[in-house]
């Protein structure tokens, strides 16, 4: 496995809904095996989301810069990126860990975060907003300013 920053954990716009184009890795269930890396480079989903962004698609396909393949559906990209959803749904929680403990809470619109967290059960939310509290307490929750990273 691989060390996931915090603030990685709690973003729930991981896939980008707000970009005219987002990219992923599409390796199935999110990550490649150790021995699967060794040998594939993997490959890249693109969600193209606007006009402006398949504009930009089809300009960099036909100058040679990237290479479409296929086309994919988004259930093919909760194969490929299945931790994204879990994220969005525990997102809510895991700001009212942070809120619990004093913690900066980021400020999000449109993500329906709220909505997507009542549909989980009771138990998975509290262990999603207890795990947050969790992390604060032992330090997990915390990452170097870039200035302060050697």
């Amino acid at each position: 496995t691989w060390n996931l920053p915090f603030r990685c954990k709690i973003c729930p716009d991981g896939i980008g809904e707000a970009a005219d184009i987002a990219a992923a890795d599409t390796w199935i269930g999110g990550s490649p095996t150790r021995e699967g890396s060794k040998s594939d480079p993997g490959t890249n989903a693109m969600v193209i989301r606007t006009a402006a962004g398949l504009e930009l698609l089809e300009a960099a396909a036909k100058s040679g810069a990237i290479n479409i393949e296929y086309d994919i559906t988004p259930d093919d990209m909760s194969l490929y990126q299945p931790h994204q959803m879990h994220k969005k749904y525990a997102a809510y929680d895991r700001y009212q860990g942070l809120g619990d403990e004093g913690r900066i809470v980021p400020k999000t619109r449109r993500l329906r975060l709220e909505a997507l967290a009542n549909e989980m059960h009771k138990s998975a939310r509290k262990i999603q907003r207890d795990g947050t509290i969790a992390r604060v307490h032992s330090g997990k929750a915390t990452e170097l300013t870039p200035k302060e990273s050697k």
